[in-house]
C-alpha cells in the first residue's frame, strides 16, 4: 500500500563502495545530503503508508459495524420467521380442530335431517291412511244416515198406516 510519490531512492547499504565516497568534506556533505534525502522520502513514505492504514482501518471498522448490523437484522428476521412458523402451525391445528368440529356438527345435523325426514315420511303415510280411513268413514257414515233416513221414512210409512 506505498504511494508513488515520484521519489527514486537508493539504498545505502555499502556507503563505502559506491562512487561518490571519498574522503574529501563535499562528497561527505553529498552522502550526508542524499541520506538524509533518502531518510525523508522514506517518512513520508511511512506516513502515507500510515495515513493509507489508518484509512483501511477506519473503513473495515465502517464495514464490520455495517456487517454486524445487517446480521444482527437477518437474526431478527430469522427470529420473526422462526415465530410466524410457529404461529402458522397454531393456526393449522386450531383450522384443523374447527375442521374436525365442523365435520361431526355436519354429521350430527345430517342424521338428524334424515330422521326428522323419515318421520315426516312416516306422518305424511299415516296421513294418507287417515285420509283415507276418513273418506271410508264418510261414506259408511252417509250410508249410515242414508239407512237411517230410509227406515226413518218406513218407520213414518208404518206408522202412518197403523193410524189408518
Amino acid at each position: 500500500m506505498f504511494r508513488d510519490i515520484g521519489i527514486q531512492w537508493v539504498p545505502l547499504d555499502n556507503i563505502e563502495n559506491s562512487k561518490l565516497s571519498t574522503d574529501s568534506p563535499d562528497n561527505t556533505d553529498q552522502i550526508l545530503y542524499r541520506e538524509i534525502f533518502s531518510l525523508k522520502a522514506d517518512n513520508c513514505s511511512l506516513k502515507l503508508s500510515l495515513a493509507d492504514s489508518l484509512q483501511c482501518s477506519n473503513n473495515l471498522q465502517v464495514s464490520i459495524t455495517v456487517l454486524t448490523n445487517t446480521i444482527q437484522e437477518k437474526y431478527e428476521l430469522i427470529e420473526e420467521i422462526n415465530n410466524l412458523h410457529k404461529l402458522n402451525k397454531k393456526l393449522q391445528n386450531e383450522l384443523s380442530c374447527e375442521r374436525e368440529a365442523f365435520r361431526v356438527e355436519k354429521r350430527n345435523f345430517l342424521n338428524e335431517m334424515y330422521e326428522l325426514k323419515e318421520e315426516l315420511e312416516t306422518k305424511r303415510n299415516s296421513m294418507a291412511v287417515l285420509n283415507t280411513q276418513s273418506v271410508e268413514l264418510k261414506k259408511s257414515l252417509y250410508k249410515a244416515q242414508e239407512t237411517i233416513h230410509r227406515m226413518g221414512n218406513m218407520f213414518l210409512k208404518l206408522k202412518s198406516m197403523k193410524k189408518l
